[in-house]
């Protein structure tokens, strides 16, 4: 298959890691090490911080240690993609690979045919739930040597959710390149069904068996014969924390008791966020932020003659299942915020209870 590509966005479980690896390896290694590792680094500003996270994703709880620990192997076991979750998991596999006690297990052909394609000019990225961290040592520690140094960044669900067409959107926003010129590499179907919704081009990577698929399908990386396309791609490096591009807007955000405040915030952050961080508990944003829950539902009124993207098929499923929706019922972790909703107006919807 010959494709002039400027970008290649992979996923790792399933198409450069084997599931296998995750499931036998890495999922029992935290289940093994989380508990003494949260006692050891119980003062780490980032363990604290991860903990915090846990018990206001909960509902705003005060959680013990020991408590944290067990709902958060609770999200392992149910293999939850929350984020308090996925950043201890990187630091405990951090701990292992310094140690040398486990090298990840990539296929075969991967270091390879990432070299490659490097050595053509494709510039390389990655898009997976492992957190960046996570994402770094796994493509850093294995017998093929250092992989993460040919990728310019590495994306988790931060980035909204894999199923969604917006996250890809926003990547290719975040590159400076036309989604039509980006090529995501995966084993998901409902992932391939969104990447190219948003207009990038698809592959499904078939490694175990042949697969049914609405995407052109590859056994491997082998077999992907990819052309860089004429135009020269930007050289310029992705900086590590992936700072949200473009202007500030302002929006007016309502509370269930009625307050009104003025939210001032970077164009590129999800709606969530946003009120998250000027200090609005009210809205729990219960799973972080991964369209799992509708605890950031709210209502949302735009400027006239503005609209919003439509909802993605995780943000309509969710909403189906609040409480209280009604015309202009969003999700505010799935709304990107951009400038053209300046003077926009956000009304907290009551609550909608969500057991974890």
């Amino acid at each position: 298959m010959i494709e002039p590509m400027r970008a290649v966005l992979i996923e790792l479980d399933g198409v450069a890691l084997p599931m296998a690896f995750a499931t036998e390896t890495l999922t029992p290694l935290t289940q093994t090490r989380l508990g003494a590792f949260v006692a050891e680094h119980a003062e780490d500003p980032d363990v604290e911080e991860a903990l915090e996270e846990t018990g206001r994703l909960l509902g705003g709880y005060d959680l013990q240690p020991g408590q944290a620990e067990l709902v958060l192997l609770r999200w392992l076991k149910q293999n939850r993609k929350m984020t308090p979750l996925k950043t201890l998991q990187g630091m405990i596999l951090r701990e292992s690979y310094e140690a040398g006690a486990i090298k990840a297990e990539l296929y075969p052909d991967v270091a390879a045919a990432l070299k490659s394609w490097a050595s053509a000019g494709l510039r390389l990225f990655i898009y997976s739930s492992y957190s960046r961290l996570a994402q770094q040592l796994l493509l850093s520690h294995g017998a093929s040597g250092d992989l993460a140094s040919l990728c310019e960044a590495f994306f988790d669900t931060s980035a909204g959710q894999k199923t969604e067409p917006a996250s890809y959107r926003e990547i290719c926003e975040r590159l400076a390149l036309p989604p039509a010129s980006v090529l995501v590499l995966s084993g998901d179907e409902e992932e391939l069904d969104a990447a190219r919704s948003a207009g990038l081009a698809t592959v499904f990577i078939a490694r175990e068996d042949g697969a049914d698929s609405g995407h052109p399908v590859h056994p491997d990386f082998a077999s992907l014969v990819l052309e860089c396309s004429a135009e020269p791609p930007p050289k310029d490096k992705i900086a590590d924390d992936l700072p949200a591009v473009g202007k500030t807007a302002s929006f007016i955000l309502e509370t269930r008791s009625g307050t009104r405040q003025e939210i001032t915030g970077k164009t590129g952050v999800s709606l969530m966020k946003l009120i998250r961080r000027a200090g609005v508990e009210e809205l729990i944003a219960q799973c972080g932020g991964s369209c799992a829950c509708a605890t950031c539902h709210v209502y949302v009124t735009l400027p006239q003659g503005v609209e919003a993207p439509s909802a993605g098929a995780g943000e309509t499923r969710m909403l189906a299942a609040a409480s209280h929706r009604r015309i202009g019922s969003r999700l505010a972790c799935q709304i990107k915020f951009d400038d053209a909703f300046d003077g926009m107006e956000v009304l907290v919807a009551p609550e909608t209870p969500m057991a974890l």
